[in-house]
């Protein structure tokens, strides 16, 4: 060997390959791993110019850092997955070796001498590719499953919009009973798929990491008088009793997610009251500054200790009795579950076959951000629209007729067009004081429509509606970032307008 220094050779015993060189660029010494990997003998190349035993070096990409290499005595690192290799180096599989290679000047016993370590990163590089293209996979997959799941919830939504929405109209009309209980049964019925459309996105959303939440101050007091309005209807018409108990400062505010907290309590009452017969659903609250807790316990035929293990999976089917027939939990208490954990809380349940069932939820309750407001409170009176002239532009026939009667039941005058250029048509020869667009007309969708209006002074200010069967969160994300000011999803109930037209009383 060229170097004398007896000390070089521990180098052979490491795993990367590693050449020596002088302030000449000339190899004084190559351990035995890089003479393995190369196929030629030390002798052969000690004693060379590099950029003569390794011409590839002399590329733009290498040589003018490397030359400066002992003037400028700074470490040099190179990236396999910028520069692919150092040296080119065939492996057994005839693909070209994979390198990361650091230089760096040492002193040496004859002067300057940079010392290149080698490390072969062929399967390291081939790992992180695979795991590239998995996450690439998934990526794709979850893209993929959320584009099915917003095309099959806009399609379903479409035709659920004429059902729940004929099904209110039809209740206003004056029925038999026989007739009364056939109408609620199909208004139930739709009901139920909506629900279990909405589980089942965000079921998906949970599986994929993408559960979203929108914290907000709200009333605890207002919110929970909601849920106990919706659930004793629920309750009534089963024949049981609800029964319940707030035990927290009525002025209280909180800071939460309120969709997912209102997802949590409705899915657990609406669970109790689905699988009681007789006796009582009773909802307790109590909430303090750190804590808000939810009690929902029911006189129902109750869990055995082996299904309790399973109740939060999705579909999990429960044996309820045989009045329930092989009726199950749905996702309902897996969403549940899911929303409770990403909230840091908890819930438990006690229950005992036929002595009903005590599910106990616990939230952690932070404070908001320093100037954070409440939220407003909406009206759920119905507003007086007497002089309120509206457009409609909805191609769907049963749709038009259900939104029509909806805001002509609050004093409205509607005009309807038929479609993206009867709107544009409409716009332009009238003026009009609220305007609601379907994204998905013929000739001119609800987004270009409203281009075409923000194009006309008289529309610089009034309201614009976007009502759809879109109604992801990305689908509203999408709206809102349009420039619509309100986003009425289908399908919508009569409660869905009166509370569209109460938000505008307080925004605009």
């Amino acid at each position: 060997m060229a170097n004398s220094n007896s000390n070089i050779h521990y180098l052979d015993h490491v795993t990367d390959g590693v050449i020596l060189i002088n302030e000449d660029f000339t190899i004084v010494f190559v351990n035995k791993v890089f003479v393995g990997w190369v196929g030629q003998s030390a002798d052969t190349l000690v004693g060379k110019a590099i950029d003569d035993a390794f011409p590839m070096l002399t590329a733009k990409k290498f040589w003018p850092r490397f030359k400066r290499l002992f003037k400028m005595r700074a470490p040099m690192v190179l990236s396999a997955l910028i520069h692919h290799c150092f040296v080119e180096i065939q492996q057994n599989n005839d693909e070209v070796m994979m390198q990361d290679t650091f230089v760096s000047v040492l002193q040496g016993e004859h002067g300057l001498e940079g010392l290149i370590s080698i490390a072969n990163v062929s399967e390291h590089n081939k790992s992180l590719m695979m795991v590239k293209d998995s996450a690439k996979q998934i990526k794709t997959l979850a893209e993929s499953k959320m584009s099915f799941l917003s095309t099959i919830s806009h399609d379903i939504r479409n035709p659920l919009n004429g059902i729940i929405g004929s099904t209110e109209l039809l209740l206003d009309e004056p029925l038999n009973d026989a007739q009364t209980k056939l109408v609620h049964g199909i208004k139930d019925s739709g009901d139920f798929l909506l629900t279990l459309i909405k589980d089942f996105v965000d079921l998906t959303r949970v599986s994929s990491n993408q559960l979203r939440f929108a914290p907000e101050v709200f009333s605890l007091k207002e919110f929970f008088h909601n849920v106990i309005d919706v659930s004793q209807v629920g309750a009534k018409a089963k024949g049981l009793r609800f029964v319940y108990e707030l035990d927290f400062d009525y002025e209280q505010t909180i800071y939460i997610d309120k969709s997912r907290l209102y997802q949590i309590v409705e899915n657990l009452v609406s669970n109790a009251i689905k699988f009681t017969s007789k006796g009582f659903v009773k909802l307790r609250i109590n909430a303090d500054n750190d804590q808000l807790t939810i009690v929902v316990k029911d006189s129902g035929s109750g869990v055995s200790l082996a299904e309790q293990v399973s109740i939060f999976d999705s579909f999990k089917q429960a044996k309820q009795g045989l009045e329930m027939g092989n009726e199950g939990f749905g996702l309902g208490l897996s969403i549940v579950k899911s929303i409770v954990t990403l909230l840091d809380g908890k819930i438990r349940v006690h229950s005992q076959e036929g002595l009903g069932s005590t599910f106990i939820v616990t939230l952690p309750l932070t404070l908001p951000p320093e100037g954070y407001g409440i939220e407003a409170v909406i009206s759920q009176a119905q507003p007086d629209l007497t002089g309120i002239r509206v457009l409609v532009a909805e191609d769907n026939q049963i749709s038009q007729h259900i939104l029509i009667s909806f805001i002509e039941k609050l004093g409205a005058s509607v005009t309807i067009a038929i479609d993206g250029f009867a709107a544009c048509k409409c716009l332009n020869e009238g003026q009009y004081d609220v305007v609601l667009l379907d994204d998905n007309m013929p000739f001119k969708t609800g987004t270009e429509v409203y281009s075409f209006a923000k194009s006309l002074t008289d529309y610089q200010q009034v309201p614009f509606v976007i009502t759809s069967g879109n109604a992801l969160e990305e689908d509203n994300d999408r709206y809102t970032e349009h420039g619509f000011d309100f986003i009425l999803s289908k399908p919508y109930s009569f409660k869905d307008v009166v509370e569209l037209f109460n938000r505008m009383s307080l925004d605009i």
